[in-house]
């Protein structure tokens, strides 16, 4: 459980423009932990066609996490190859323990290597980064973690830079075994009915917290007018949802609890998933008012939509967004014109579908359904954003790569 109870008192957000209010926000406790995950080289891994599998690795230690917890309702945010999560003391290195088991199953089911760091809040607030939280209603199951300052960013870059120890590397670490229960990957990509899904990462370049609100919530209103409301950019709302079947796509799923490639455990694992998509489809096929847990499963198409971490804030501005070619354009020339008047940089990936992994907690009414772009989505389109900062120049609007791959 937390140690704190600083997360759990912080008033609730209602709408998502709130986020851009500066007043809304409240510092994190110094003695609090910044723990990261990251899939080390993630971007070759992409380009090597493994998208899905760092996917997975970014998303699957919010379960992790979790099931320490007790719940979903502690702050956390996604980055697609990655996870970054905002602890008290004693539940960040329970965490810590369980994310270095974590590493080794990651390791033996995908090739993939994870990085773990740490960093305590006082740290990253003493270097003048600050690390500010709100906490966003998302809907009745998910409440959402939002941050503002450049305290995350900074560090994510300190830790996935080699510049923090990694967990291995820490004396006298600990290990524990982490508990995956929650984690499912059960769905294909959805393809995007408008024909395009952008990932898109918004760094404002403003120094004073109500300039930054004003850059983000300029980016905000140029996605409404080029693209119109939320149910015309929701990329699962906007899309078609299809269960998985084959086995290499259950595979994804059963490596994680079976924490092998091989043996019984991975076969037992595969027919329970199984089991699991069967009564799904049952259900909803059926409107039959079966249930797992806190979940009804004829409701499970909905709540994909609903409990979506599709849009996020956390000290950059992350969104996956259906849309249609013209108005993509429209929006980068907004982008644009808001990167060369330096108010902001920005990355973006361009592809035709988007991905889905789902974390639900079994004790707890607690869901959350993480949104990627496909073919790297956020991992790539951080990758074009840290170029660019690092070149003190923005890309042409025509160096934001179009890659797209067959639908299923």
């Amino acid at each position: 459980m937390l140690t704190d109870r600083f997360y759990e008192e912080l008033p609730e957000l209602l709408g998502f423009e709130d986020i851009f209010s500066a007043g809304n926000y409240m510092d994190a406790p110094a003695d609090w932990m910044i723990v990261v995950t990251d899939v080390v080289n993630s971007t070759t891994a992409i380009t090597e066609g493994k998208y899905k599998q760092v996917n997975i690795a970014g998303a699957v230690a919010i379960a992790v996490a979790g099931n320490i917890v007790g719940h979903l309702r502690f702050p956390f945010t996604f980055g697609g190859d990655g996870v970054t999560a905002v602890l008290p003391p004693e539940t960040a290195e329970r965490t810590l323990a369980a994310l270095a088991d974590l590493r080794h199953t990651i390791r033996e089911s995908f090739s993939l290597e994870l990085r773990v760091g740490a960093l305590p809040v006082s740290q990253v607030t003493a270097a003048s980064y600050p690390v500010r939280i709100a906490k966003l209603r998302v809907s009745d199951k998910y409440t959402q973690a939002v941050f503002d300052g450049a305290g995350i960013a900074h560090a994510e870059d300190l830790i996935k830079g080699g510049k923090v120890p990694a967990l291995e590397d820490r004396p006298n670490g600990t290990r524990a075994r982490a508990s995956t229960e929650g984690f499912s990957c059960r769905w294909r990509k959805i393809p995007s009915d408008p024909g395009e899904v952008a990932a898109l990462i918004v760094e404002a370049r403003e120094s004073s917290p109500e300039r930054r609100a004003w850059a983000v919530r300029e980016v905000f209103y140029a996605i409404r007018d080029s693209l119109g409301g939320e149910e015309r950019y929701h990329p699962v709302a906007a899309g078609r949802q299809e269960l998985i079947s084959r086995l290499d796509e259950i595979d994804h799923e059963a490596r994680i609890h079976a924490r092998t490639t091989g043996g019984t455990r991975i076969v037992i694992q595969r027919m329970w998933v199984r089991v699991q998509l069967a009564a799904v489809r049952l259900a909803v096929r059926w409107n039959l008012p079966l249930r797992y847990h806190h979940k009804s499963l004829n409701h499970i198409p909905q709540d994909n939509v609903n409990h979506a971490d599709f849009r996020k804030y956390d000290g950059r501005l992350k969104m996956v967004l259906a849309c249609s070619e013209t108005g993509r354009r429209a929006l980068q020339y907004r982008l644009n014109e808001l990167e060369a008047r330096g108010a902001i940089a920005y990355g973006l990936h361009i592809t035709d579908h988007s991905l889905i992994t789902c974390v639900m907690h079994l004790q707890a009414p607690d869901e959350v359904h993480f949104i990627d772009g496909g073919d790297g989505g956020y991992a790539l389109a951080a990758a074009q954003l840290k170029q660019k900062l690092s070149a003190g120049l923005p890309f042409s609007p025509d160096d934001s790569a179009r890659r797209h791959s067959k639908r299923e």
